[in-house]
């Protein structure tokens, strides 16, 4: 007994795959997505009628715009089979070769879905011969590769595209095997701030059951409650069905794999996401990425420029750390979707790091091109001291020290110079005698408490120079 075939709907931005992912769930989709485009992912069933037999399919919903590459991918991989959508007044465009070559990666069986012939300057022979230019032959044009025909606006020929569907998943079918070991890919997973980690599957083998042990990558728990497409609770979800289950401790990545048995070593085909330390060279960016869940975080993942370095990527909201994170990494913080409390900007200006968020990818992604031309930040003296004596106090090291002009003050960023070698590190503490002070002008003497950066160890000696700064972008063009 097959269960129910996977289908996924790809291709280019606004070919209609949202519309027609509407007209066969009969829901109103399209007129509500930000921007126009799906910005997360989804699965739903629907119960139709095929050659006169009642059926079952689900679907699942993948984004056509390019900044979704990474998700288009793992979609193509779960599915039984593949729906290529292509405008036809508009023909083969570059994420229609970009989904084309996805699903020959995953080895997926497809059907090309030619939509709006219902519109001005259709043109599917013109189709045709494109998809053979990237060695796609279509039938009636040298090949095997089924072509239907539609328009998902006005519903004409949806079903014989679920009769072609039908047709080609029983060529290639996929038994249910509900007592197999449990086989549920994540299609989308984010973090709910009231009821934590909300993962997104399709089960291809075994089953989900409320109380079952879930391992995907390095992230487990225990199912607390499952929701079906319809949104309602359930206790079990079978082969071929789509459902959002509660219970993970963390967040699992998108493109990893919910089963029931622990994976050895937390290995997986993607593994959760943590600090990735690399140096960044002179042509490369470094980058902070937050979003509201896997999906939107592998859309802001995908415009990067491609010398990219990501230092961290999560579902969340911007914190503090995430600026002092970027402050050590001169990193940029990029939040799509994810919120930036007050007093995070207020810290990110006092350390001179650019937050940019924005609720739509274009948006974000015509910022990003801004950043491709090197900014140059600028170091601006604030005051000079020299080091005189250093006390102990404990096991905490005090230099005495002269200021020779300008001002220090706490919380000011230093360079210590001593024999051509340079030591950073932040000004803790100011005291003049006894008493704490907030800093200490040209011609005074102090005592100054300094905190090395990254942890270093700080190799001071008399003499030493201590130059208080501040790093700033350069001015604005007018």
């Amino acid at each position: 007994m097959f269960r129910p075939p996977i289908v996924v709907i790809l291709g280019h931005v606004d070919h209609g795959k949202t519309t027609l992912l509407d007209a066969l769930r009969q829901t109103s989709v399209a007129a509500v997505e930000p921007g126009g485009i799906t910005q997360t992912i989804g699965a739903f069933s629907a119960s139709l009628t095929v050659n006169n037999q009642p059926s079952t399919i689900t679907f699942i919903d993948t984004p056509g715009h390019a900044a979704f590459a990474k998700m288009r991918s793992g979609g193509a991989k779960t599915a039984d089979v593949a729906v290529l959508v292509i405008a036809a007044d508009d023909g083969v465009m570059p994420q229609t070769v970009e989904a084309l070559k996805h699903i020959k990666n995953a080895n997926v069986p497809f059907i090309v879905a030619v939509n709006k012939i219902d519109a001005p300057g259709a043109n599917i022979d013109r189709i045709k011969s494109q998809l053979a230019e990237h060695e796609c032959l279509v039938e009636g044009y040298g090949g095997n590769i089924p072509i239907v025909a539609i328009s998902a606006k006005q519903k004409t020929n949806l079903n014989e595209l679920l009769e072609m569907i039908t047709l080609v998943y029983e060529l290639n079918g996929k038994e249910a095997l509900s007592g197999s070991p449990l086989k549920a890919p994540i299609i989308d997973s984010k973090l709910d701030r009231r009821i934590g980690p909300l993962v997104s599957v399709v089960v291809l083998e075994g089953t989900l059951a409320v109380g079952q042990q879930i391992f995907a990558g390095s992230a487990g728990g225990k199912i607390r409650a499952i929701k079906n497409d319809l949104g309602a609770n359930v206790k079990i979800c079978l082969p071929g069905q789509p459902a959002q289950i509660q219970g993970f401790k963390q967040v699992p990545p998108i493109g990893t794999t919910v089963v029931d048995q622990p994976i050895p070593n937390g290995t997986d085909s993607a593994q959760t996401e943590n600090i990735i330390a690399k140096k960044t060279t002179e042509d490369q960016k470094s980058f902070i990425l937050r979003a509201d869940s896997r999906g939107t975080l592998e859309a802001l993942t995908g415009i990067l420029p491609p010398k990219s370095v990501i230092l961290s990527k999560n579902v969340g909201d911007v914190t503090e750390s995430d600026v002092l994170l970027a402050e050590s990494g001169n990193s940029v913080i990029l939040a799509f979707r994810a919120e930036v409390p007050q007093s995070v900007l207020e810290l990110a200006k006092t350390q001179n790091i650019r937050i940019f968020s924005g609720q739509i990818i274009y948006q974000l992604a015509e910022i990003i091109e801004t950043l491709k031309e090197p900014i140059v930040m600028v170091e601006t003296e604030l005051g000079q001291a020299t080091v005189v004596k250093l006390f102990k106090v404990g096991e905490l090291s005090i230099a005495g020290c002269k200021v020779e002009k300008g001002k220090i003050s706490v919380g000011n960023a230093v360079k210590i110079i001593a024999g051509g070698q340079r030591q950073n590190g932040t000004i803790k503490s100011i005291k003049k005698g006894t008493t704490d002070v907030t800093f200490a002008a040209a011609g005074e003497e102090c005592g100054l408490l300094i905190t090395p950066k990254d942890k270093q160890k700080l190799n001071l000696t008399p003499q030493n120079v201590i130059i208080a700064f501040e790093i700033t972008a350069p001015p604005e063009p007018l």
